[in-house]
């Protein structure tokens, strides 16, 4: 197995010279060189290792590279300290000391990665925890100052040569994982570590949303929420979000909120909703106020956090002419604890203007409205876990009746989530809960259709 070299003990930026061109030779194909650091594209590592590269019995380790908080350094000393460090960190990927076959290359940003053929786990290791120990001498400034540059790295062994796209986002999960677990971390790919295997499956499913926001492909679905007293009346419905599959069928959001959540997707998608809900809402807003039907939208926590979303939110209830009392902004109680500062100044002013507010999944966090009186809280939907096993939990039956005295005391309505029989439903009126939501009184349906049944 290969053995590593030393490193060199230290490195400034100015030891490292400027990419001279764009593109290389290696034999008849044209490389792409990325002119920041001199080191291959990730396009150029794929050509590289598919025409250099013959595997025998040997393994193949990919090591995927984040350099961390590199905000914090471009905070400090500027964009150009950022660049400077980068340039320093692709400098230790491209020593001659590192081993004749190493490939590396420039994935993204800050993100790195290199191919080591003829190496198992342990080497890779080795030289993992020698990279990061001299990313930790990067000096910056002037006159040059150490800051501290910490790598997380993941890493993936593969045996076949037309495995290296796999290896690729094997170990990029790995590495993720190892941010996720303190950062300055190496983690290796493991089917068996269920994290890792759960973010594998959050990083194709961000790929799938990025991909549906692009073609719009979500759709908006409607459940009924009705009157427990009656539950003939249809008081009002939830829209849930829901996307289209490859293969043509729905994907509900509930199989894809992890990766969007994770990814930072959830205002891009929050944005969608509301967008296309006011687009769809509006024809029928007469019809809507004159029945007394309320339809709810859900808005997310990365959501409320943003201020520029508040004012889209704004700006679009403002346009779609609906009135104040025809429609619901859903957040969970997580959410409303955590809210601080201008989010919920913000929100307080939307609620002002008439827009009512409702708790999501309320019973899983503090169940104390006191906490909550700075917003302006209109329902509360009672999470679902107590409603499941109401008729056989006396500890779910003690909760929910004590919500909804608490809720009644306070001028709010209930909603039940998850009434899947009648029984549930005779219980649930019994202990004073106003609203039902659940497949005994509806499964989800298409918008479109729900709404044409309004004329």
């Amino acid at each position: 197995m290969t053995e590593f070299p030393a490193v060199p003990k230290m490195i400034h930026a100015n030891d490292y010279p400027e990419a001279a061109a764009a593109t290389s030779k290696s034999g008849s194909v044209t490389l792409e060189v990325d002119p920041g650091t001199g080191l291959y594209t990730r396009r150029a590592l794929e050509q590289s290792f598919a025409t250099r590269v013959h595997l025998g019995d040997s393994p193949c380790s990919l090591i995927y590279m984040d350099i961390d908080r590199l905000h914090v350094i471009n905070q400090a000393y500027g964009f150009g300290g950022g660049d400077n460090v980068i340039r320093q960190v692709a400098q230790l990927l491209a020593q001659l000391c590192l081993p004749r076959d190493a490939l590396s290359a420039r994935i993204s940003g800050d993100q790195f990665a290199m191919v080591l053929v003829d190496c198992d786990i342990d080497a890779a290791l080795k030289l993992s925890r020698r990279l990061q120990s001299e990313a930790a001498r990067i000096a910056v400034g002037s006159p040059p100052r150490i800051v501290g540059v910490s790598m997380s790295c993941g890493i993936a062994v593969f045996h076949d040569v037309n495995a290296l796209a796999q290896a690729l986002a094997e170990a990029e999960v790995a590495c993720r994982g190892a941010k996720d677990r303190g950062r300055n971390r190496i983690e290796q790919y493991d089917t068996n570590d269920a994290s890792l295997m759960r973010r594998q499956g959050d990083v194709i499913a961000a790929g799938l949303l990025r991909e549906a926001l692009k073609a719009d492909d979500f759709l908006l679905h409607a459940q009924p929420i009705v009157s427990l007293a009656d539950t003939r009346v249809i008081s009002g419905y939830e829209l849930l979000l829901r996307m289209r599959g490859k293969d043509g069928n729905t994907v509900s959001a509930g199989e894809i909120i992890s990766a969007a959540q994770r990814y930072q997707l959830m205002p891009s998608i929050d944005r969608w909703v509301v967008r296309h809900a006011a687009r769809k809402l509006r024809p029928h807003r007469a019809t809507l106020r004159r029945r007394g039907i309320c339809m709810s939208i859900n808005v997310s926590g990365q959501s409320i956090g943003d201020p520029e979303f508040l004012d889209y939110l704004a700006h679009q209830l403002a346009r779609s002419g609906l009135d104040p009392s025809s429609l619901m902004i859903e957040i969970t109680e997580q959410t409303a604890i955590a809210m601080r500062g201008d989010a919920a100044d913000r929100l307080r002013e939307i609620c002002g203007r008439g827009w009512r507010l409702a708790l999501d999944d309320f019973g899983t966090g503090s169940n104390c409205l006191s906490n909550l009186k700075e917003l302006p809280v209109a329902r509360i939907k009672i999470d679902g876990s107590f409603v499941l096993d109401l008729l056989t939990s006396r500890r779910s039956a003690a909760t929910v009746r004590a919500i909804a005295q608490l809720a009644k005391g306070e001028g709010i309505d209930t909603v039940a989530e998850f009434v899947e029989t009648a029984a549930v439903a005779e219980t649930l009126r019994a202990l004073g809960v106003d609203y039902g939501q659940g497949y005994e009184f509806g499964k989800p349906r298409p918008l479109e259709p729900v709404l044409a049944g309004f004329v």
